[in-house]
């Protein structure tokens, strides 16, 4: 067979081009095998294709993009407050940010980073960028940071917290990162 799903990776032609999240329609697919054949294969299958520059490359390679447990990885942002904001706003729990500044919004933050992840695991995430210099300014992740993860689905927002990742309301705004030019 020319085409087919395995394991939830696609193979064309014996080749490893795209893959599939656990139980989901969508395939990530590099748009180089973009072909009315493979289209037409998809379509049969109910499934959908999200056309990304790389992906053969990267599973060439052996990045294969997809977790341990078949979940899609997510791309990252890492929100950090602009070098302009109260010096008393940095360093400090969601529990005080909330009530001495109303909470993190998104007019007080500017993106650092904006790349895919390795794992979609939060504390890996904190161990890899936690003495890592981000962003035009070169500080790492640190508490009162703000951490995006996102797919074609959306996003989800969290606030890091001396106890952790918080999850906040921080949506709606983050359209604006989309055009944001993040200089690493």
């Amino acid at each position: 067979m020319s085409i087919q799903m395995k394991n939830g990776y696609l193979i064309y032609y014996g080749s490893l081009i795209g893959y599939q999240a656990k139980n989901q329609a969508e395939v990530t697919v590099d748009p180089q095998f973009r072909r009315k054949e493979l289209e037409a294969w998809l379509m049969r299958h109910n499934l959908v294709p999200r056309w990304e520059e790389g992906v053969y490359e990267r599973l060439a390679n052996g990045d294969f993009r997809v977790g341990e447990n078949g979940a899609e990885l997510y791309s990252c942002r890492i929100w950090q407050l602009k070098p302009e904001t109260p010096i008393e706003m940095r360093f400090i729990g969601l529990d005080a940010m909330t009530q001495k500044h109303g909470g993190p919004t998104p007019e007080q933050y500017h993106v650092v980073y904006d790349g895919r992840l390795q794992d979609n695991n939060l504390e890996k995430l904190w161990n890899q960028f936690s003495r890592t210099p981000l962003g035009p300014d070169g500080q790492p992740l640190a508490i009162s940071d703000v951490v995006e993860l996102y797919n074609a689905s959306g996003s989800s927002f969290f606030y890091i917290d001396r106890y952790g990742f918080q999850p906040v309301d921080f949506a709606d705004r983050s359209a604006q990162a989309q055009t944001m030019s993040v200089k690493m």
